[in-house]
């Protein structure tokens, strides 16, 4: 059975970047997105977008990613 990578949102509020009401207004953004254009944007692009998180956080989660891979 393989691990699957932690939610990104959950990442943001775990380091302190954002609340679960940010996450979750940046996912119904994300909904919103792809009924309407048909394509999906990646959470992270979402947040950085909408002031959630800055550049610098971003990275942050994606570091956190590689030092933390599945199992």
């Amino acid at each position: 059975m393989t691990k699957e990578y932690e939610p990104f949102g959950k990442v943001c509020v775990r380091l302190g970047f954002c609340s679960m009401q940010d996450v979750e207004r940046a996912l119904e953004r994300q909904r919103e997105i792809e009924v309407r254009d048909k394509k999906r944007i990646l959470l992270g692009i979402i947040m950085l977008e909408e002031g959630i998180i800055d550049n610098e956080q971003l990275i942050r989660v994606l570091r956190y990613y590689e030092k933390h891979p599945p199992k």
